[in-house]
């Protein structure tokens, strides 16, 4: 392989020979002799092909390199930056993500992406560019353009997100999005009739149409639906100690309440159903079209169907007996009278069964899928492979499946809580002063401080919209989120969320006994 390594300037800073590979959540660009280039996923801004088999990744600090030569090994690298950048987002970029992640690969905004949608939204990781969230919470609609190939996903203010170039996982993918997105707000009604099992149908559905994984909704439009949800929410939600708190918080301006889920809850289908392994196909298989050898037809299906016509067990068969086609043994292998003799039988059930209408919807039994094997590998479907595969591919369980062992997948809607050591549910309390400071505090998690922010630009609502798209990890703000030592420093410069957020932190209060004290100080020193 061969490397050109530039600065932001467009200047060679190095040029050689060497490797490229990815491993330990980092890709690295080795000279023969020389220092290594190591980056993060974080920091690849850009990955493309300028000119045919020369692979170019954009660095955020405006550096490129360049490789060529890569011969077999190009389309095995790119797919492998590709899964690194696509599974360091979470972390590195602070995006969103949780649960079972469903892969596609297509375009979104034009730009070419790998897309992700998980439990809690969808997550695409552009060849160029940031990436692109979009919770369910916000979504207000799904459509497509009259080709059906071109999706709309309608976010109220936030916009509009298009997806495009599915090819034939369009229509997966747009079933599997509006599945998710549903199954999301279903899990918030179910929360919420358990913490407000008194409230009426219709205004549970109100309250969590309103009260969306993530969304904080003011004071006025939940009491709006009833006068009695804000208190009940309250009282259900803040830890006995918070009550106090959140109180407070109350008194500085119009509050508003959320919840949001941060883990998933689906379990997966357990259970399975045991056969027989597959013997070895030692002859020809389907799509291969050769290697009949007609001197083994007596080992082929000739001799299995000949098998059960004198009683003789298959091997695995563990004894197992019965008609070639037809009902229970005793009855005509096809067509003929009960009991008719073997010669009979098949001299009538090929003669006059077969040719009376029964086709391949007669009732051949296990031997249907033999036959059809025979159509399907023509002469070779008589030879030793023939027999094997049969065997392998229409064989029973051994065992019948025991119903009490098997669990359909499904969402474990009782781990919907917002109690114990290690709730799956947080229940969060955002008011905004009149000079635009704004404070955040989580009601039901004990070693969580409350977060404060100064930016009279900012609404309740665009706060929220910032906190969910970094999955409400409020705590990377902490300390000094744009050094050169933090973690999250890249994600900083380069999301404008989060970059908004960190301008706008002003401090935290931690919950022991100088808290109030905390608190009101770290107002008071907002500009």
């Amino acid at each position: 392989m061969h490397y050109r390594l530039s600065a932001a300037s467009g200047q060679v800073v190095d040029e050689g020979d060497g490797t490229a590979v990815v491993d330990g959540g980092a890709v690295t660009v080795s000279p023969q002799l020389g220092q290594p280039l190591r980056f993060a996923p974080e920091q690849i801004v850009e990955v493309g092909e300028p000119v045919p088999f020369t692979v170019r990744i954009g660095l955020s600090d405006g550096s490129a390199v360049e490789l060529s030569q890569l011969g077999a090994v190009r389309t095995q690298l790119l797919a492998q930056i590709g899964d690194l950048r696509t599974a360091g987002a979470r972390q590195g970029l602070v995006t969103i993500g949780f649960g079972e992640r469903q892969r596609f690969h297509g375009a979104v905004d034009d730009v070419e992406a790998d897309i992700s949608l998980y439990d809690d939204g969808l997550v695409a990781i552009p060849v160029s560019g940031l990436p692109v969230q979009v919770p369910y919470a916000v979504i207000e609609g799904v459509s497509t353009d009259p080709s059906g190939y071109r999706i709309g996903i309608a976010m109220g203010d936030a916009g509009t997100v298009t997806v495009q170039r599915l090819a034939q996982t369009t229509s997966q993918f747009l079933t599997l999005l509006r599945q998710r997105a549903t199954e999301a707000r279903g899990r918030t009604g179910a929360f919420l009739q358990a913490l407000l099992p008194g409230l009426g149908a219709l205004a549970q559905r109100q309250l969590a149409g309103d009260l969306r994984d993530g969304v904080a909704v003011p004071r006025p439009a939940l009491e709006a639906i009833d006068p009695e949800i804000w208190p009940a929410l309250l009282s259900a939600a803040a830890l006995p100690e918070r009550a106090g708190c959140a109180a407070l918080i109350e008194s500085l301006g119009e509050p508003a309440l959320g919840f949001h889920q941060i883990t998933s809850v689906e379990v997966a289908a357990q259970g399975t159903q045991h056969f027989a392994e597959a013997g070895e196909v030692q002859s020809s298989g389907p799509g291969r079209g050769q290697g009949i050898n007609y001197g083994q037809t007596e080992q082929g299906m000739g001799a299995l169907m000949a098998e059960r016509f004198m009683g003789v067990p298959g091997p695995g068969s563990a004894g197992a007996g019965g008609p070639l086609i037809g009902g229970p043994a005793g009855s005509p292998l096809v067509g003929g009278p009960t009991g008719g003799a073997p010669g009979m039988g098949m001299g009538m059930g090929m003669g006059m069964g077969m040719g009376a209408g029964m086709g391949f919807g007669a009732p051949y039994g296990a031997y249907g899928g033999m036959l059809a094997m025979r159509m399907l590998r023509g002469g070779g479907a008589w030879s030793r492979g023939g027999q094997a595969q049969a065997r392998s591919m229409f064989r029973v369980p051994e065992a019948p499946p025991d119903p009490q062992g098997q669990t359909a997948a499904h969402a474990d809607l009782d781990s919907l809580t917002i109690g114990g050591d290690h709730p799956t549910i947080v229940a969060f309390l955002v008011a905004r002063t009149v000079s635009g400071t704004l404070v955040y505090e989580s009601l039901n998690v004990e070693d969580h401080a409350t977060y404060v922010f100064h930016d009279p630009a900012m609404s309740v609502a665009q706060l929220d919209l910032a906190l969910m798209l970094i999955g409400f990890h409020i705590e990377v703000l902490a300390g000094d989120v744009a050094g050169i030592g933090s973690r999250y420093a890249e994600a900083v410069r380069r999301l404008p969320h989060l970059a908004r957020l960190a301008a706008a932190f002003r401090g935290r209060a931690v919950h022991d006994g100088g808290w109030r004290a905390q608190l009101e100080q770290t107002i008071s020193s907002a500009p």
